[in-house]
């Protein structure tokens, strides 16, 4: 029996906004994505809030990867993608699909309950190349303003990722737009019957985290840094700024976690940090 070790990342790199100007625009900020990502040697990554010509570009010079994904508000390619990057020659795709964060999900650019936008999920089903081991890995996207969507969304994710993935490994990844302490990650993590809870890599990982705290700064990230080392109550303003996660279920083993603080003289890749695991995948496969 062989385990397989694979570098995965969560990456909201922000939308090409027309209202971002300088550093914040997607044209100044763009390679710099690329080149972490290639430094980095991410084998998967989910991205979130990716446009199609943001798409395309990333497809066109992250040649080494394959995607799957489609537009949330046409199953196509209109609205926001929360596309799947996967490294051609260590995957072998088996099948993929989307669902919506409604009471509909499979139907295609539903709105759920009281969400601000309609909100999607990309999952995949890879088999890795060198081991023969199955995996399931779930992109997702939570909603930033209706409770009851952020609610709701949580425990169709968990029914989703159960029903889907059953036993075999399973990482899920994405902009949760909650905090640590809010109700979605307790749902997430301890409060739903304990078949479908998932685990947060941060507090298995055998080495720790390492970087940042906080993975969303909205482009101030160094006022963030000085807030929070000159705050008595720091734990908790460092939970106002965690949103972006990564968590796992069924037969995975975390090496590494941490939230990356890259940049480049200054201008940051997104107004999100990413987050990255470094994970063996225990075999599920007989010899």
């Amino acid at each position: 029996m062989k385990n397989s070790k694979l570098r995965v990342c969560s990456f909201n790199i922000r939308y090409d906004n027309i209202l971002d100007f300088g550093v914040r625009s997607w044209k100044c900020r763009r390679n710099i994505v690329v080149g972490l990502l290639k430094y980095h040697n991410m084998d998967l990554i989910g991205f979130q809030e990716v446009l199609k010509n943001q798409l395309e570009y990333l497809s066109d010079y992250l040649d080494e990867y394959d995607y799957v994904g489609v537009g949330r508000e046409d199953g196509i390619d209109k609205g926001e993608f929360v596309p799947i990057f996967y490294k051609k020659d260590k995957f072998i795709l088996e099948k993929w699909g989307t669902f919506w964060l409604s009471d509909t999900p499979e139907v295609k650019g539903s709105i759920g309950w009281d969400a601000a936008c309609v909100r999607i999920t990309t999952w995949a089903k890879f088999t890795l190349k060198d081991v023969n081991n199955s995996l399931l890995f779930f992109n997702t996207h939570f909603d930033h303003f209706g409770h009851k969507a952020m609610l709701n969304s949580a425990y169709l994710l968990l029914e989703k990722v159960k029903n889907i993935a059953k036993d075999v490994p399973v990482i899920i990844v994405g902009d949760f737009n909650n905090t640590e302490d809010s109700l979605v990650y307790k749902i997430l993590t301890e409060k739903a019957e304990k078949d479908l809870r998932i685990t947060d890599s941060k507090y298995v990982s055998l080495n720790g985290h390492y970087g940042c705290s906080f993975s969303f700064h909205d482009f101030n990230a160094a006022k963030i840094i000085y807030k929070l080392s000159n705050s008595k109550r720091n734990k908790d303003k460092k939970m106002k700024y965690l949103i972006d996660y990564i968590f796992i279920k069924n037969n995975i083993k975390v090496i590494n976690h941490g939230i990356l603080p890259d940049n480049c003289d200054g201008i940051f890749p997104s107004d999100h940090m990413p987050v990255i695991c470094d994970l063996e995948i225990l075999s599920n496969s007989p010899d």
